[in-house]
């Protein structure tokens, strides 16, 4: 479980409603709350094997201290499921600060990290940094409110999968999400190392 330290400079944040894991069910689509504490929100199908069987499930790991970008992908997930590609189970995880990410990326396989660009301590390039080191390295998608031409070509130089502009235009997302999705199964499968 990651802890956010952030918010009370001590163990654990027990005021911040994103600091709650949810989960729901791939087959009814039902959402609960799950009462754990942490910085991680997780969306999970409840089959067993799920998180480990790459041709049906893929996990995204959302970093953002924004709410709201953490509530938009919940959403768009749930809707991916549910009308677009009912034979994928999207496991959304969040964090909130880079520390975060890492302690979810050490206990989960991860196929897609979408990392917001203005991380305070810290940067996307920290992160990326990091999960390089991955034998089986997540694509990194990083998002921004001022996403330009400099921020695109920085972060494809620095090995990052794309980059997208927020707020999220929902067939963009889509698109993106897709293609990186389809590009790390096939990584995972085939044993290539993308870096």
């Amino acid at each position: 479980m990651c802890r956010d330290n952030r918010a009370t400079g001590a163990g654990s944040d027990t005021s911040n409603p994103i600091a709650e894991w949810l989960s729901w069910s791939h087959a009814n689509s039902r959402l609960r709350l799950a009462g754990k504490r942490g910085s991680v929100m997780a969306m999970h199908s409840e089959e067993k094997g799920s998180e480990t069987d790459p041709t049906s499930s893929v996990t995204v790991l959302s970093v953002s201290p924004h709410a709201d970008d953490h509530s938009v992908l919940r959403d768009f997930f749930l809707e991916l499921t549910a009308t677009q590609q009912p034979e994928t189970k999207w496991l959304l995880k969040v964090a909130l600060t880079i520390e975060g990410a890492i302690a979810t990326l050490t206990e989960h396989s991860v196929a897609i990290v979408l990392c917001e660009s203005n991380l305070s301590p810290g940067s996307w390039k920290d992160l990326l940094d990091h999960i390089s080191a991955h034998p089986q390295p997540p694509l990194m998608i990083v998002t921004s409110r001022l996403a330009d031409e400099y921020l695109w070509v920085e972060a494809l130089h620095h090995g990052a999968y794309d980059v997208l502009r927020k707020p999220f235009e929902l067939s963009e997302l889509n698109r993106v999400i897709t293609k990186a999705a389809l590009k790390w199964t096939h990584q995972e499968r085939s044993g290539e190392k993308r870096f």
